[in-house]
């Protein structure tokens, strides 16, 4: 894609563009910077546009973007409401009539120069398949991560990792920071569920809004799921994303938000994953190691919370 120009105004990228990269942000002055870098570092055949929503930042976030206007072809929002859902559903409504695909990313997710490149190239190629997964490979630069490597079995929970051969998948092993959805289904209207964090103005909110959106959207639509190994993200940890304290705290979100896609949630979920509950429960039982009791006793606890709860209906 040509260099983005200082004139260019947004309306002109959506037109130009096939493929639209978004993601939401919160107060991410800390990080951001790494993740933008990687998009201005793009190898990218195709036409492209970067949609960043700034989600009730209250530090630099809105004067970082700002400062990345003339290297990328960005789309900045607002969305002063919380939530992550809440931020990227707004922009799904004002860019509803665009006729590209959509990469969902997250603010920490720094995406390998070639990501675009892959994202197009997987897209046009498995045109039949409607969601679509990529790596996620956590990244610890700087940090102490003892306790990160003593919950090592819980990864893709806490960090998202997700590292699996190409393919077929089900719509669950598809992750947050890397995902892919064609355009016909986000123009059909499927949204994300806003009751399904993070969200700045609850610290214990349930998690699995991708996993949510997609296992709905595929058993509503019949689409079905890749996984692509080409487009590549490496997504930050922060210091404070190693400590035990959030390690425990992400189970509780876990148990809750898989909770709550049984109550009002996705079609069918809680019939098809009733076995995983049971192997939870088993799980607690039978291991006597300190990280895996830990782990599962704080997941059943915000299970049981999740369950407490009834949710609306999904868009």
């Amino acid at each position: 894609m040509p260099e983005p120009s200082a004139h260019a105004a947004p309306d002109e990228y959506l037109k130009r563009a096939q493929l639209l990269v978004v993601f939401a942000t919160h107060n991410g002055a800390g990080w951001i910077g790494r993740t933008l870098e990687g998009y201005a570092g793009q190898r990218a055949a195709v036409p492209w546009a970067l949609v960043v929503i700034d989600n009730a930042s209250t530090d630099e976030t809105a004067a970082i973007l700002a400062r990345y206007r003339d290297r990328l072809p960005l789309i900045a929002l607002s969305e002063p409401r919380p939530g992550k859902n809440v931020a990227l559903n707004t922009a799904l409504a004002a860019i509803r009539d665009v006729a590209c695909d959509f990469v969902f990313t997250d603010d920490d997710a720094v995406p390998e120069p070639d990501f675009v490149a892959q994202w197009a190239d997987t897209l046009a190629r498995r045109s039949d398949y409607g969601l679509f997964g990529g790596p996620v490979m956590p990244t610890f630069d700087g940090i102490d991560d003892t306790v990160a490597r003593r919950y090592g079995l819980f990864h893709a929970e806490i960090y998202a990792l997700n590292d699996r051969p190409e393919g077929a998948i089900e719509p669950r092993h598809i992750f947050g920071p890397n995902m892919a959805v064609a355009g016909a289904l986000i123009r059909a209207g499927y949204r994300f569920d806003e009751n399904i964090g993070p969200s700045s103005a609850d610290s214990s909110y349930p998690m699995g809004s991708e996993t949510e959106f997609c296992v709905r959207v595929a058993e509503r639509s019949g689409a079905g799921a890749w996984f692509a190994t080409g487009p590549r993200v490496r997504h930050i940890v922060r210091s404070n994303q190693a400590t035990e304290r959030f390690v425990l705290q992400r189970a509780f979100r876990h148990g809750r938000g898989f909770a709550q896609m049984q109550v009002g949630g996705a079609d069918g979920a809680w019939a098809r994953t009733k076995s995983a509950v049971r192997l939870k429960l088993l799980q607690i039982a039978g291991l006597t190691g300190s990280t895996h009791a830990r782990w599962n006793a704080a997941w059943l606890k915000g299970y049981r919370a999740g369950r407490h709860r009834k949710a609306p209906g999904r868009p």
